[in-house]
Protein backbone atom coordinates (compact mmCIF):
# COMPACT_ATOMS: atom_id res chain seq x y z
CA UNK A 1 0.00 0.00 0.00
CA UNK A 2 2.78 2.71 1.03
CA UNK A 3 4.67 1.58 -2.38
CA UNK A 4 1.54 2.72 -4.56
CA UNK A 5 1.20 5.70 -2.29
CA UNK A 6 4.81 6.51 -3.11
CA UNK A 7 4.61 5.20 -7.06
CA UNK A 8 1.25 7.56 -7.60
CA UNK A 9 2.86 10.63 -5.62
CA UNK A 10 6.07 10.29 -7.53
CA UNK A 11 4.16 9.98 -10.95
CA UNK A 12 2.00 12.67 -10.21
CA UNK A 13 4.42 15.62 -9.47
CA UNK A 14 6.33 14.38 -12.20
CA UNK A 15 3.35 14.45 -14.88
CA UNK A 16 2.17 17.71 -13.63
CA UNK A 17 5.00 19.86 -11.88
CA UNK A 18 6.20 23.08 -13.64
CA UNK A 19 9.88 21.52 -12.89
CA UNK A 20 9.59 18.58 -15.09
CA UNK A 21 13.51 18.81 -15.66
CA UNK A 22 14.08 18.68 -12.22
CA UNK A 23 12.47 15.26 -11.64
CA UNK A 24 14.47 12.28 -12.44
CA UNK A 25 12.48 9.15 -12.44
CA UNK A 26 8.91 8.97 -11.73
CA UNK A 27 9.59 5.69 -9.52
CA UNK A 28 11.75 5.82 -6.61
CA UNK A 29 15.73 4.10 -6.71
CA UNK A 30 15.56 0.27 -6.29
CA UNK A 31 16.67 -1.02 -3.41
CA UNK A 32 19.02 -2.60 -5.12
CA UNK A 33 20.40 0.81 -6.48
CA UNK A 34 20.50 1.97 -3.22
CA UNK A 35 22.44 -0.55 -1.65
CA UNK A 36 25.05 -0.60 -3.87
CA UNK A 37 25.27 3.08 -3.89
CA UNK A 38 25.87 2.83 -0.25
CA UNK A 39 27.75 -0.02 0.33
CA UNK A 40 30.32 1.02 -2.77
CA UNK A 41 31.83 3.61 -0.53
CA UNK A 42 34.21 2.62 2.46
CA UNK A 43 32.47 3.65 5.63
CA UNK A 44 34.74 3.91 8.32
CA UNK A 45 34.75 7.68 10.24
CA UNK A 46 32.58 9.01 8.15
CA UNK A 47 31.49 12.56 10.06
CA UNK A 48 29.43 14.64 7.69
CA UNK A 49 27.66 13.28 4.37
CA UNK A 50 25.16 14.37 1.85
CA UNK A 51 22.55 13.27 -0.08
CA UNK A 52 21.62 15.80 -3.57
CA UNK A 53 18.21 15.07 -5.06
CA UNK A 54 16.77 12.90 -2.06
CA UNK A 55 13.22 12.67 -3.46
CA UNK A 56 11.18 9.72 -1.87
CA UNK A 57 13.84 8.79 0.66
CA UNK A 58 15.04 5.19 -1.20
CA UNK A 59 18.97 6.52 -0.42
CA UNK A 60 17.98 8.22 2.15
CA UNK A 61 16.61 5.37 4.30
CA UNK A 62 19.91 3.51 3.76
CA UNK A 63 22.40 6.78 4.74
CA UNK A 64 20.12 6.54 7.35
CA UNK A 65 21.85 3.47 8.46
CA UNK A 66 25.72 5.14 7.97
CA UNK A 67 27.07 6.24 11.46
CA UNK A 68 27.91 9.74 10.35
CA UNK A 69 27.16 12.18 12.89
CA UNK A 70 25.67 14.60 10.29
CA UNK A 71 23.88 14.36 7.27
CA UNK A 72 22.34 16.95 4.85
CA UNK A 73 19.92 16.31 2.72
CA UNK A 74 18.51 18.60 -0.79
CA UNK A 75 15.47 18.03 -2.21
CA UNK A 76 13.85 20.78 -4.45
CA UNK A 77 10.20 19.23 -4.31
CA UNK A 78 8.64 20.79 -0.98
CA UNK A 79 6.14 17.90 -0.53
CA UNK A 80 9.09 15.03 -0.99
CA UNK A 81 11.59 17.52 1.70
CA UNK A 82 8.56 18.17 3.93
CA UNK A 83 8.16 13.94 3.81
CA UNK A 84 11.78 13.43 4.50
CA UNK A 85 12.11 16.04 7.23
CA UNK A 86 9.00 14.12 9.21
CA UNK A 87 10.87 11.13 8.72
CA UNK A 88 14.38 11.89 9.34
CA UNK A 89 14.08 15.06 12.31
CA UNK A 90 17.52 14.10 13.13
CA UNK A 91 19.32 15.33 9.03
CA UNK A 92 18.89 18.81 7.69
CA UNK A 93 16.75 19.19 4.54
CA UNK A 94 17.84 21.58 2.71
CA UNK A 95 15.96 23.10 -1.06
CA UNK A 96 18.91 23.79 -3.47
CA UNK A 97 22.18 21.96 -4.09
CA UNK A 98 23.67 24.53 -5.49
CA UNK A 99 23.76 26.03 -2.26
CA UNK A 100 25.72 22.80 -0.86
CA UNK A 101 29.27 24.77 -0.06
CA UNK A 102 27.00 28.13 1.63
CA UNK A 103 24.63 25.24 3.69
CA UNK A 104 28.02 23.98 5.21
CA UNK A 105 29.51 27.42 6.34
CA UNK A 106 26.14 27.90 7.75
CA UNK A 107 26.64 24.61 9.50
CA UNK A 108 29.94 24.51 10.84
CA UNK A 109 31.11 21.70 8.27
CA UNK A 110 34.15 22.65 6.64
CA UNK A 111 34.30 19.56 4.39
CA UNK A 112 32.03 16.31 3.46
CA UNK A 113 33.24 12.69 3.55
CA UNK A 114 30.98 11.71 0.86
CA UNK A 115 28.46 13.10 -1.24
CA UNK A 116 25.74 10.49 -3.05
CA UNK A 117 23.63 12.47 -5.25
CA UNK A 118 20.35 11.09 -7.46
CA UNK A 119 19.85 14.25 -9.22
CA UNK A 120 19.20 13.66 -12.67
CA UNK A 121 22.47 15.32 -13.95
CA UNK A 122 21.78 14.92 -17.69
CA UNK A 123 18.61 16.52 -17.45
CA UNK A 124 20.17 20.23 -16.42
CA UNK A 125 21.68 22.73 -18.35
CA UNK A 126 25.57 23.18 -18.87
CA UNK A 127 26.16 25.59 -16.76
CA UNK A 128 24.15 23.43 -13.85
CA UNK A 129 26.12 20.80 -14.03
CA UNK A 130 29.23 22.69 -14.29
CA UNK A 131 27.77 24.50 -11.22
CA UNK A 132 26.72 21.59 -9.60
CA UNK A 133 30.28 19.89 -9.82
CA UNK A 134 31.98 22.93 -8.77
CA UNK A 135 30.01 22.63 -5.07
CA UNK A 136 30.64 19.01 -5.05
CA UNK A 137 34.01 19.41 -5.75
CA UNK A 138 34.68 22.74 -3.04
CA UNK A 139 32.37 20.11 -0.51
CA UNK A 140 34.46 17.24 -0.48
CA UNK A 141 37.35 16.52 1.94
CA UNK A 142 40.80 15.23 0.24
CA UNK A 143 40.09 11.66 -0.37
CA UNK A 144 35.93 12.12 -0.35
CA UNK A 145 33.77 10.22 -2.24
CA UNK A 146 31.38 11.41 -4.76
CA UNK A 147 28.37 8.72 -5.90
CA UNK A 148 25.94 8.86 -8.60
CA UNK A 149 23.30 7.26 -9.69
CA UNK A 150 21.85 8.51 -13.29
CA UNK A 151 18.99 6.69 -14.30
CA UNK A 152 19.10 7.20 -18.01
CA UNK A 153 20.86 4.58 -19.65
CA UNK A 154 23.64 6.39 -20.91
CA UNK A 155 25.68 6.60 -17.91
CA UNK A 156 26.86 4.29 -15.60
CA UNK A 157 26.47 4.71 -12.07
CA UNK A 158 29.38 6.85 -11.42
CA UNK A 159 32.00 6.85 -8.32
CA UNK A 160 35.09 9.32 -7.80
CA UNK A 161 37.28 9.30 -5.06
CA UNK A 162 38.61 12.59 -4.49
CA UNK A 163 42.36 13.26 -4.30
CA UNK A 164 42.82 16.74 -3.75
Amino acid sequence: MLTQLVLTLCASRFLVSSHLLFTGSIIPSSKHLALSMIRSIPQQEMVAVAELGSGTGAITRYIAQVDAKQVLLFEQNSRMRQRLEQAYPAFQCHHNALQLREVLDQSGISQLDCIWSGLPFFNFAQSVRTALLEQILLSLKPGGWFKEAEGYGLALPLKIHINH
